[in-house]
């Protein structure tokens, strides 16, 4: 083990924030401007020559199963420009140890173990798959588990540290203390997680480098917001992050410009996997829960305190309609896992916004490949798009 916190140098992330449909001399309350939909860019600049990489919001960011998007050839994944920003959940390499992406050399080995290329693909790493809800055993205050295709095996944050600092990834997902055992989850347990989360964030922190170092930049860290399903533990879990750092941390981390923990975070995930099984085992009844208004009072919650001018993310998303109420909400960037899943499923999504009014009942949002129907049906699927090499008709949006 190194006898010293790992650095790196990253490429530069920032978010612009365009314009937001809700501003501060609303007459509605004053809040409002923190939480209301918005059109902003993210734009990732790297440490050479190579054309910044813009990414608008909201968008996406592709998920991927070792590395690789399902459904998605690479010579597809190369001429489809609509994949910017691919995220890769790095347990599913921890088989082995080190890791095998550890042993790619050069610049950007993430990029170059997995086939990506630097100018034009986003590259983020997380240790769990923020899609994976299966039950695992209970974190530690320090080891958090993680699921491998050869069972759990337990990570401590100096560890996936190491990690990080091997692969260069271009985002970085701090460790959370988030539980996946059996929900509901105590006040005691929910309050460890707060902490845990706060500590390992700390811990995580570290990978900074010297600011003397002019030839390397911090990481950029994206924070699950914990907390569970209590409003106030989610309000507080925000609120730690904008508090004076103390102690150990401090030493550590003041030098390096970080003052508060929010001060070396560039933004802000919500995991929905364990935010819905835990509303759901906490209700008597699902079928009188309202589950998206839940999710959506619970992530108000959480962004209020928060500066506005940083990314927010979303993943495992279950619908269509939840993405648009999250929009609504401020929410700046979803994983594909719903349209990944239903591929999964054998089914073609087909749908638009604004939904065409003509009058007609409703209809579904996805066609069942596995019916009989399209066995010797190679017609398009769809009338509300053309294909790449079409031309243009009646303004419809081009499939890539």
């Amino acid at each position: 083990m190194a006898s010293s916190a790992p650095t790196l140098s990253s490429p530069s992330l920032t978010f612009r924030l365009l314009t937001s449909l809700l501003s501060s001399t609303s007459s509605q309350e004053s809040t409002s401007f923190f939480t209301g939909p918005r059109l902003g860019s993210l734009t990732l600049s790297r440490n050479n020559d190579s054309q910044p990489i813009r990414v608008s919001t909201p968008g996406f960011m592709t998920t991927t199963s070792r590395g690789t998007i399902p459904h998605l050839s690479r010579d597809n994944v190369r001429k489809t420009p609509g994949i910017e920003w691919v995220h890769v959940p790095y347990e599913t390499f921890l088989e082995h140890n080190p890791p095998v992406p550890s042993f790619q050399q050069g610049p950007n080995p993430l990029h170059r173990f997995l086939g990506f290329h630097p100018s034009r693909h986003i590259v983020s790493m997380s240790l769990r798959d923020p899609s994976d809800g299966r039950e695992l055993p209970a974190n530690t205050k320090d080891t958090i588990s993680a699921m491998t295709i050869r069972g759990v095996k337990k990570v401590k944050p100096i560890m996936y540290n190491e990690y990080v600092a091997a692969v260069h990834p271009d985002i970085v997902f701090a460790l959370g203390d988030i539980p996946f055992t059996p929900p509901p989850h105590s006040e005691k347990r929910v309050i460890k997680s707060l902490e845990r989360s706060l500590a390992w964030l700390a811990t995580g922190l570290r990978l900074t480098p010297p600011s003397s170092d002019n030839q390397a930049t911090p990481p950029n860290i994206i924070v699950h917001m914990a907390g569970g399903i209590s409003d106030v533990s989610r309000d507080d879990f925000a609120t730690g992050l904008l508090e004076p750092i103390d102690g150990a941390d401090a030493k550590a981390l003041n030098p390096l410009g970080i003052i508060k923990l929010d001060d070396g975070i560039t933004g802000y995930t919500f995991d929905l996997v364990p935010l819905t099984a835990s509303l759901k085992a906490s209700s008597f009844s699902t079928q009188d829960l309202d589950l998206d208004e839940e999710i959506v009072t619970l992530i108000r919650t959480s962004l209020v305190p928060l500066p506005p001018h940083k990314p927010r993310l979303a993943t495992a998303v279950g619908s269509p309609h939840l993405m648009l109420r999250l929009v609504e909400l401020g929410v700046d960037v979803f994983d594909s896992w719903f349209a990944q899943k239903a591929a999964d499923w054998g089914v073609a999504l087909d749908f638009r916004f604004p939904a065409p009014v003509d009058g007609k009942e409703k209809v579904d949002i996805g066609l069942n490949i596995y019916d009989e129907i399209y066995a010797m049906d190679f017609s398009r699927l769809s009338d509300n798009y053309v294909g790449s090499r079409e031309e243009d008709q009646d303004g419809k949006a081009i499939c890539p």
